[in-house]
């Protein structure tokens, strides 16, 4: 009878194993599918910022490639990124860096590739 309880105990704590394993594996499905999610909206933002505010033109240089990097910013809703190079300053790297701690790494690629042209359109 003993026995019994001890195999029936230990039957349980494996099926609560199981389970705690798969509300893990279910936990990391979707937070997988939710950075797919994200970086599908940011390919799409990218594609139609770039569509309504003009592509980067990594030929063109000068004040007007800054005015549409600051455009495209702005549009996205970071207008305080772009805030330096209006001032004729480069934005720093920490501030930077702050701004794009809560984003999905395709989002903040984007937003750095932006502000990076600005900072070289300053120099």
């Amino acid at each position: 009878k003993q026995l019994k309880q001890i195999i029936i105990q230990n039957a349980e704590g494996v099926n609560a194993e199981e389970g705690g394993m798969e509300a893990d594996a279910n936990q990391d499905f979707q937070d997988y599918w939710n950075e797919i999610r994200i970086i599908q909206e940011t390919k799409r933002l990218d594609e139609f910022l770039d569509e309504e505010y003009g592509g980067r033109d990594d030929e063109g240089e000068g004040e007007g490639e800054g005015l549409a990097e600051t455009e495209w910013l702005v549009a996205a809703g970071l207008g305080q990124l772009g805030e330096p190079f209006l001032e004729g300053k480069e934005l720093s790297e920490s501030e930077l860096t702050t701004a794009l701690s809560m984003m999905a790494p395709h989002q903040a690629q984007a937003i750095r590739r932006r502000v990076d042209t600005l900072n070289y359109t300053v120099r």
